[in-house]
């Protein structure tokens, strides 16, 4: 008997490939080519214009309707002091749900519903129910003849009955804790088998943990992974497989807030340092790649918005300040919301922009030197009164415009925090959804007690000491 030649690993992995391409999905209709229309510079860029146009609207319209969110959940807990704001929020956006109906109810089911409760009246106690296509063609003979005006009486209570019940099938509150694990479960299971599909087409790989959110709920951990290849990574990053961390999530979640004694100052931490990391980021996205080394709020005219030339667009509340600073989770959330949905966001002026803004700005700081009374006609020194250089027509710092440089600061801060000098500087620097200026504070510095004297010279060396 001749032996047989043993297969090698190669020939194995391509006849494994084989039947893999034998599987591959293959097109089921033709499509024609769609024949472009070439635009013309103008027009594309007439396009670009009202693109970005509708952009802009639309943040605008998403930031309003998080403000009348807020408002009316905060309404809402006026009447219901009990309720708090994040539960009556939480409420508010709980009502979409993945599968809706979208075929009202008709007369026949209606129909099909009574008759099929008054026929199994009728059957013996101790006898099985009978089935509706037992009954189907009792009902649709009986059915027939009817006229429509009986149609209507005979369903017109059952219809609105029917209706009840979907509405509460769709967004009612599971009572029974059995009810709501077997929806869990058989929910996942579709979850799964799409999942499973996916990963035939295209080769993805999935890890689904879902775990029961209360100890009302009766169910275990449901733990999906798509191959072996999901739990061998598992293994060998976080030493636990998919099953362990599955159970122990479930721990975690039903132990909730009390099992790591997390307060609420605790969670006002962790939420204002992540809004400040999401600025920061925005920021430096913004900026491109000149790096910045961190965000200023109190100065943020002179160390942003002088040096490199950045705007904030669309602040959300009153005061523009550090989220360190604020003290309501209803504003931390409101803020980091609109940062995540771009409806608020940093805006780099163009070199002309720019120009402009130092040059009006420069004119605000001389008219608050001469009304503050500390204009010296002489420093003392020899140099002259006031140091401070025009910037205007200068560029952005860090290379942002090619062909300029930075632009110089000036002598004296301006106090904006009591309201801006012109209304161009401060809706250049933070404006609110409606385009209004919000003030942005800075560090004011302490009046010398020399201020508005003459400073001595320094005293010549002697001869003899020459």
């Amino acid at each position: 008997m001749a032996r047989q030649k043993k297969s090698s690993n190669f020939s194995k992995l391509l006849h494994a490939s084989r039947r893999v391409g034998a599987t591959a999905r293959k097109p089921w209709r033709v499509r024609t080519k769609r024949v472009a229309i070439k635009l013309t510079a103008g027009q594309k860029a007439e396009r670009k214009k009202r693109r970005a146009a509708q952009k802009a609207s639309y943040k605008d319209a998403l930031l309003e309707v998080h403000q009348q969110v807020y408002t009316a959940a905060e309404e809402i807990h006026e009447r219901f002091p009990k309720m708090a704001v994040e539960l009556i929020l939480t409420d508010i956006f709980q009502s979409e749900r993945l599968q809706s109906a979208t075929k009202d109810v008709g007369r026949y089911s209606a129909f099909v519903s009574l008759e099929s409760k008054r026929l199994n009246a009728e059957v013996p106690e101790g006898q099985p129910r009978r089935k509706v296509h037992e009954m189907s063609s009792e009902i649709a003979a009986k059915w027939r003849e009817l006229s429509e005006a009986e149609k209507n009486e005979a369903t017109k209570e059952e219809l609105a009955h029917l209706r009840d019940r979907r509405a509460n099938k769709e967004i009612g509150e599971h009572q029974v804790p059995a009810a709501a694990a077997q929806d869990t479960l058989l929910t996942l299971e579709r979850v799964k088998e799409n999942l499973r599909r996916l990963t035939a087409r295209t080769g993805d790989e999935h890890l689904l943990i879902t775990t029961r959110g209360t100890s009302k709920i009766f169910h275990k951990p449901y733990i999906y992974t798509s191959s072996d290849r999901v739990d061998e990574f598992f293994s060998n990053a976080y030493k636990a497989v998919p099953v362990d961390m599955g159970y122990r999530m479930d721990a975690f979640m039903v132990s909730g807030v009390e099992g790591l004694a997390r307060t609420q100052v605790q969670v006002l931490m962790q939420l204002k340092k992540d809004i400040s990391q999401l600025i920061f980021r925005k920021l430096q996205e913004c900026m491109g790649k000149t790096k910045v080394g961190r965000m200023v709020y109190r100065s943020f005219v002179e160390q942003i918005t002088r040096r490199y030339g950045v705007v904030v667009k669309n602040w959300p509340l009153r005061e523009f300040k550090n989220p360190s600073s604020i003290g309501t989770k209803t504003e931390l959330e409101l803020l980091l919301s609109s940062w995540n949905t771009d409806a608020t966001y940093f805006y780099r002026m163009t070199s002309l922009e720019f120009g402009d803004w130092v040059s009006a700005y420069e004119a605000s700081l001389t008219a608050n030197e001469l009304d503050d009374g500390d204009h010296r006609p002489d420093g003392g020194d020899g140099t002259g009164g006031g140091e401070a250089s025009a910037a205007a027509g200068q560029g952005l710092e860090g290379g942002a415009t090619p062909g300029t440089s930075q632009a110089v600061a000036p002598a004296r801060t301006l106090n904006t925090a009591a309201g801006p000098s012109t209304g161009f500087i401060a809706m250049s620097v933070v404006t609110d959804a409606s385009g209004a200026a919000i003030a942005v504070k800075s560090t004011k510095r302490k009046k010398r007690s020399d201020a508005g004297k003459p400073r001595k010279r320094r005293a010549q060396a002697s001869d003899g000491t020459a």
